[in-house]
């Protein structure tokens, strides 16, 4: 049994260190977290003010995960005993398209039209069902604008899925690839034929399936209680600190020290920080992938080379405060799409979705700008000038919600490279990495937003997928001699 060592302190990172722990003394005696700033958390940040309301810096709320998965933050806090502590928005809020000065109700009732398509819903399912794939293509990855205008029409890439795509990996529809942002729809299509009829044929397989006897209680709780998103009382950050807490009474947490380098030597990994260095028997990367490549100096450049060509973009977070009763409009937020001429990607109503976060008196919203066209709208995220931002948000919320009051409480902060983007090729590019550390026995594992899912479900899940992995050759190694 030896080390391990995790570059990184942020979700993945924490996650990996928390999975570790139940395997600790039968895998590893030792773990080792480097994280380069002084705090944990990465980009799960929350600022709590005196008088109550929590502004979020990053991500505010979470979905319920997958019902195939046993690794996700819902069981971390059942884990660590703080559902008590739990907020749950139990119905489902209107969310918005912000079109030619409007804010069009995104409805899912399929036989009503549309106002911002023109058309009832059900008319797009229908043309989908009867589109053909091309033969030529089946299976492989095209952009998610090229995909959806194929299956469902050009008006549902530009109005629907395009905003969509902003609002969570803050990309352009045009440059994502389908196979690392949708890969049930291509999944669908190359055994259906069509996503329509193949997600049809699943909801019947379902409904015949006998229901488990054994579903987790605190899945059942949010199920029965129809949970749509949830955080905790303190803000999201309460869940990275409760981890942190729990896991740093077995694992050895270095803050403020980044990782210097990391050189292979056979089957170990020297790991280099401060003014030392140490001897680990697997390193656990969670930092983003391009951060990750010089770490590696002249070894496995063909490695290097892949992980630096994944690309991450900056976003501009603007968190707004106003006199309560500001607006009428209630809902989840809204989303802009590309086509507008505006600097948003969208707004969060964060006081319809969580008003236990509110100050006394006070409403909250989040304006995000930036993300694939940061660069072209505002110039570089280390030259660019706040109070510039601030002003941009502020005529945002005035034309777009209708706001006039002047806002009491703001913060702006440059996510700078927080959203890796998932592009055309990329499902390809990370299964040939995972394939490289697998054929060059390199005890490395890669974890985080970078490879096979950006939000925070999906990299809790992916760690312990690691650290099973890992877990799993130790034993074998063991079993062995």
């Amino acid at each position: 049994m030896g080390t391990a060592v995790i570059i990184g302190g942020g979700i993945s990172g924490l996650s990996t260190a928390y999975y570790l722990s139940k395997v600790l003394n039968s895998s590893f005696k030792k773990v080792l977290l480097l994280e380069a700033s002084p705090r944990l958390g990465g980009w799960i940040q929350t600022v709590r003010h005196e008088d109550g309301a929590k502004f979020e810096l990053g991500p505010r709320s979470l979905r319920l995960p997958e019902p195939n998965r046993d690794a996700t933050p819902l069981h971390m806090v059942n884990d660590i005993g703080k559902t008590d502590d739990i907020i749950a928005l139990t119905a489902s809020q209107p969310r918005y398209i912000y079109s030619n000065g409007l804010l069009h109700l995104m409805s899912t009732k399929l036989f009503k039209v549309n106002t911002l398509l023109g058309k009832r819903l059900i008319s797009y399912i229908w043309k989908e069902g009867f589109t053909k794939p091309n033969p030529e293509s089946l299976g492989s990855d095209e952009s998610v604008h090229s995909f959806i205008s194929r299956r469902f029409g050009p008006e549902v890439a530009e109005y629907i899925i395009d905003p969509f795509l902003r609002g969570i990996y803050a990309g352009d529809s045009r440059k994502l690839g389908v196979k690392g942002c949708f890969p049930n729809l291509l999944e669908l299509e190359q055994q259906h034929g069509s996503i329509s009829v193949g997600t049809g044929r699943r909801i019947l397989k379902a409904m015949r399936r006998p229901h488990a006897l054994n579903v987790d209680p605190i899945l059942q709780k949010a199920s029965s209680e129809r949970w749509n998103v949830w955080s905790l009382k303190n803000g999201l950050q309460q869940l990275t600190e409760d981890l942190a807490d729990l896991v740093g009474h077995n694992t050895e947490i270095h803050l403020t020290t980044p990782c210097k380098g990391i050189a292979f030597e056979g089957d170990k990994v020297k790991v280099y920080y401060g003014e030392t260095s140490v001897e680990a028997d697997h390193v656990f990367s969670a930092v983003y992938a391009k951060s990750l490549a010089p770490l590696l100096g002249n070894q496995h450049t063909l490695l290097k080379d892949k992980l630096s060509s994944i690309p991450a973009v900056s976003v501009a977070v603007v968190n707004l405060e106003y006199p309560a009763s500001t607006t009428d409009i209630r809902g989840f937020g809204h989303l802009v799409p590309s086509s507008e001429p505006s600097n948003v990607l969208g707004i969060v109503y964060d006081s319809s979705i969580f008003p236990q976060h509110d100050g006394k008196n006070f409403t909250r919203y989040t304006c995000m700008m930036g993300g694939e066209w940061f660069e072209e709208l505002f110039g570089h995220p280390d030259s660019v000038d706040p109070e510039h931002i601030l002003q941009l948000a502020i005529d945002a919320m005035k034309d777009q919600l209708g706001l006039e009051a002047k806002p009491s409480r703001t913060l702006v902060t440059i996510q700078k490279e927080c959203i890796p983007q998932y592009r055309v090729g990329h499902t390809d590019l990370v299964d040939n990495m995972f394939e490289y550390i697998k054929d060059n026995s390199l005890p490395l594992s890669l974890v985080g937003s970078s490879y096979r899912g950006v939000g925070i479900n999906d990299c809790v899940h992916y760690a312990k997928q690691e650290v099973d992995r890992v877990q799993h050759i130790k034993a074998k190694e063991h079993q062995n001699g």
